[in-house]
């Protein structure tokens, strides 16, 4: 789908979600997807935060429980990789404005 995007593509998750999801539950990740993740790029993470009540995702989903230890593993993988990310935090409304905008910010350059 990258090849039939115009200027953007959105992906609701990536390899490096899928690395950090296997070393929170499994405490290890297979190095394909390792490497994998590390050669795969994106321009912009947007991240969700975890200031909004947890949902059930029909057994999908983290527990409320493990909701802000996934995320610190995440930010600080994204930062380990000096991958740009914006979090998305508050109301959805409010989420959407700070994911426009540094889309906007991102398109600018």
């Amino acid at each position: 789908l990258a090849k039939q995007a115009n200027r953007l593509l959105f992906c609701d998750t990536t390899l490096l979600m899928t690395e950090v999801y296997n070393r929170f539950y499994l405490h290890a990740c297979p190095e394909p997807i390792v490497r994998a993740s590390h050669d795969r790029t994106y321009d912009l993470y947007l991240l969700a935060g975890t200031d909004i009540p947890w949902k059930a995702d029909f057994g999908q989903r983290d527990a409320p429980e493990a909701r802000d230890a996934v995320q610190h593993l995440i930010v600080s993988e994204l930062e380990d990789r000096g991958i740009s990310w914006t979090a998305l935090p508050g109301s959805l409304t409010l989420r959407l404005q700070v994911a426009r905008q540094a889309i906007d910010r991102l398109l600018a350059v």
